[in-house]
């Protein structure tokens, strides 16, 4: 715990006005983790531990109903998390976005950027070196 909160985590309370943020705050998490080598039963311990307000709420009440929740796997935890806190479709929108991306009057620079981000949402499109 320690060494992951030297690492200063953010927490976690809700993504109201922009769903994607509970996606970017589950990838930031998921770098921490990984720095800190957690294992599984840790990640799910840790990354739940930078949860608040409404959020932490859903956890406690997802724990509550759950038979066995010293058993939630971090695999679990991260599908949970992403159905409650993003649409599916919100996902398949930033996905055509990334699909439909172009240049036009970016510069390349801004352009890298915002490929860099839309990528994210659309990992199977490029999972393979011929779909890259």
């Amino acid at each position: 715990m320690a060494a992951f909160m030297r690492l200063h985590p953010p927490t976690f309370g809700s993504a109201e006005d922009d769903p994607l943020l509970a996606d970017d705050w589950l990838h930031t998490i998921i770098k921490k983790l990984n720095v800190v080598r957690a294992i599984d039963k840790e990640k799910v311990i840790l990354a739940t531990h930078q949860l608040v307000g409404a959020t932490a709420e859903w956890w406690e009440n997802y724990q509550d109903a759950t038979n066995e929740p010293e058993a939630i796997t971090w695999q679990e935890f991260m599908e949970k998390f992403h159905e409650y806190h993003i649409l599916e479709g919100i996902m398949e929108i930033k996905a055509e976005d990334f699909r439909s991306l172009r240049q036009g009057p970016m510069t390349v620079n801004q352009y890298i950027r915002k490929f860099m981000k839309l990528v994210q949402n659309a990992p199977e499109d490029v999972n393979s070196d011929k779909k890259k």
